[in-house]
């Protein structure tokens, strides 16, 4: 195999990959429809790099995206760590973080920094869902809580919430910096209609996000609820709304990830018929 650059020409080579690992590649699908394989810098674009055999077939994947994420996709016998190097040289930027299955992020941090362990890191647990089979909570049905898509009026709101998610999971400290990234994160997420809110008597009490979309698929991300909610169900409901108003606009398929650690996360998405199908792995370091 010849590890190279992935060039418009092997969009589809990438696509017919992918689709063969879809639900641990949600977000390397969606970057990939979203900016292509050109390193632009903007939103969603990154470097991409290839392990591609004689025939143009692709064993593997790595793409260093603009904000310093790596996102592998290189299952045996794939080498992970030349892919993670490779698009990491192609992209001339700092790693910020590994993002994808457990034990490649694992092998491609140690191939890349053998000498020191990642800042923060975190196995989660993958899950799908068949839209069609979602169990929806009683507060959807009966009209107590209601979930629509965010909107700039909620930024007030969302903005000091999604700062407080990235400390709580300790993924970045308190401080303006962490405040400027959650506000920018979710102004971008609100202008692409992928952020939610569930409001209970005319009041926030929920968040969650799409942070991939495929037309028929979408994953769940920064799902959130302040303190003074917690233990009545609201972040269930708010998943819960988003996939009934993907399901509208044509979605039949969602995928999340969530700490092994977080067993009250793991019951709510069991709940609403999520079934565990895999692993992931966050590792960050910026």
């Amino acid at each position: 195999m010849q590890i190279r650059t992935l060039l418009p020409g092997d969009v589809a080579a990438i696509e017919s990959f992918l689709a063969a690992h879809a639900d641990s590649s949600m977000i390397l699908y969606s970057n990939l429809r979203n900016s292509g394989t050109a390193d632009t810098g903007a939103r969603y674009s990154g470097a991409w790099v290839g392990a591609v055999a004689p025939d143009g077939a692709i064993a593997g994947i790595a793409a260093h995206f603009w904000n310093g994420i790596l996102n592998v996709q290189a299952p045996d016998p794939a080498p992970v760590g030349d892919l993670a190097a490779a698009a990491l040289r192609a992209s001339g930027r700092p790693l910020a973080g590994i993002i994808g299955s457990w034990a490649q992020t694992v092998d491609a941090w140690a191939s890349l920094h053998p000498e020191r362990p990642p800042r923060h890191h975190r196995r989660e647990v993958l899950f799908a869902l068949d839209i069609e089979d979602l169990a929806i909570p009683l507060p959807l049905l009966d009209g107590s809580i209601q979930v629509r898509r965010a909107n700039a009026g909620d930024l007030p709101v969302l903005a000091p919430w999604y700062a407080a998610y990235r400390e709580e999971l300790g993924e970045m400290p308190p401080g303006p910096d962490t405040d400027r990234r959650a506000r920018e994160g979710v102004e971008a997420l609100i202008g692409e209609g992928a952020q939610f809110i569930a409001l209970q008597d005319g009041i926030p009490v929920a968040a969650s996000s799409f942070n991939a979309r495929l037309p028929d698929t979408v994953q769940i991300g920064g799902v959130w609820t302040p303190p003074d909610a917690r233990g009545r169900g609201c972040a269930r409901v708010c998943v819960a709304g988003s996939l009934l108003i993907a399901r509208a606009t044509g979605a039949h398929r969602s995928i999340l990830f969530t700490s092994v650690d977080n067993l009250p996360a793991q019951r709510a998405y069991r709940a609403l018929g999520y079934r565990e199908v895999g692993d992931y792995g966050i590792l960050l370091d910026g």
